[in-house]
């Protein structure tokens, strides 16, 4: 399973890794890596300057599913402290 992101990262939200060495605007998609193994996508939701996934790992069934979250925590969207950014998938 892939997921592809490009536009802006000036806040990580595209989940790429370190901001400062992935360029602000991405304009050709680039597949984001997830820590653990993925076998699907279950949902996936945009905000302004974040992202949040739900994912079923490989051999869940149906019960199972991980929350995954990146970019600004400005308002503690991500589940972080408020102004924390996560660059990375987590």
């Amino acid at each position: 399973v892939a997921v592809w992101a490009c536009g802006g990262n000036q806040y990580g939200q595209l989940g790429l890794g370190e901001a400062d060495s992935i360029p602000t605007q991405i304009h050709v998609p680039m597949a984001i890596t997830f820590p653990d193994p993925v076998a699907a996508v279950e949902s996936l939701e945009c905000g302004a300057n974040h992202v949040l996934c739900l994912t079923k790992p490989p051999g869940s069934g149906q019960q199972r599913l991980v929350a995954w979250a990146w970019g600004s925590t400005a308002f503690g969207q991500c589940g972080m402290s408020k102004g924390e950014v996560s660059e990375s998938v987590t």
